[in-house]
């Protein structure tokens, strides 16, 4: 679900071809060192249901430690796998003032500061956390703010 769901958030971004890097999407998965292999895989299923193009884009991904994530890091967007709240709260405060859509695995990643994530219980919701897309001067189209829920 969610690799269906990431990219379609990301194309929500008003601005998003502004964050190309060599004219292609760059999509980060942030991961702790144990977990790549999980990173790699969503990066599969990304693959299997975008083929090469997101929208009008090519685009790539990479898996990342989240240690390795800095402001100097190439990214257009940023998935985040499950790590410590402290982790959380760091990356997705780079993401924030780089002006980067966040999207979090596990649905309590809205509390620490990620902009996004997806609640799936009987029907899918996106949550959108309004007080980090205002601190990232992101924004989304009008549709996916009216469908989301709004944290807090």
């Amino acid at each position: 679900m969610h690799a269906r769901v990431f990219p379609t958030i990301v194309m929500m971004d008003t601005a998003i071809a502004s964050r190309l890097f060599e004219d292609r999407l760059h999509l980060v998965v942030l991961h702790e060192g144990a977990d790549r292999r999980y990173a790699l895989n969503f990066i599969e299923q990304l693959q299997a249901h975008h083929g090469e193009r997101i929208g009008p884009y090519a685009w790539d991904a990479e898996a990342i430690a989240y240690g390795a994530f800095d402001e100097d890091r190439a990214a257009s967007a940023v998935y985040l796998l499950p790590t410590t709240p402290v982790m959380l709260m760091q990356s997705a405060r780079t993401a924030t003032d780089r002006g980067l859509v966040s999207f979090a695995y596990e649905e309590n990643g809205i509390e620490f500061g990620v902009m996004t994530t997806l609640h799936v219980g009987r029907s899918s919701t996106p949550w959108l956390n309004i007080d980090t897309i205002r601190q990232s001067g992101i924004t989304f189209k009008p549709t996916l703010i009216q469908i989301a829920r709004h944290y807090p």
